[in-house]
């Protein structure tokens, strides 16, 4: 298949590729909702190196090529609109927009891919 697959979506949040780019440093992510079909959250990500890199923020963790919220299974969660999906056995994780991420290998890009 060439060409890939498009789909029109409702982005809440930040409306970042077009309204208000990302600060310097920071690109662009929309990233659909898993319990809100039709609808995907716009925000401005910081990337990071590889799995464990230093470079994020002490409340965040460098997973899939961004920084994202840390969180735990075994206790209040922060993420507020996203799942507390498990990076570990001792119940650690971090927040995304739905679980099926964690099998995504994708790098963000300026574009938000």
């Amino acid at each position: 298949m060439e060409g890939g697959v498009s789909a029109c979506l409702v982005v809440l949040g930040q409306s970042c590729h077009s309204d208000v780019p990302c600060p310097d440093g920071k690109v662009c992510e929309t990233e659909p909702f898993l319990t809100l079909v039709g609808r995907a959250q716009g925000q401005c990500v910081q990337p990071c190196g590889q799995e464990g890199d230093a470079s994020c923020p002490e409340d965040s963790a460098c997973v899939q090529g961004r920084c994202r919220q840390r969180c735990s299974l075994l206790g209040p969660s922060p993420c507020v609109n996203e799942f507390c999906v498990s990076t570990d056995d001792a119940g650690n994780g971090v927040c995304m927009f739905s679980p099926e991420q964690w099998d995504m290998d994708t790098e963000p890009t300026p574009e938000g891919g």
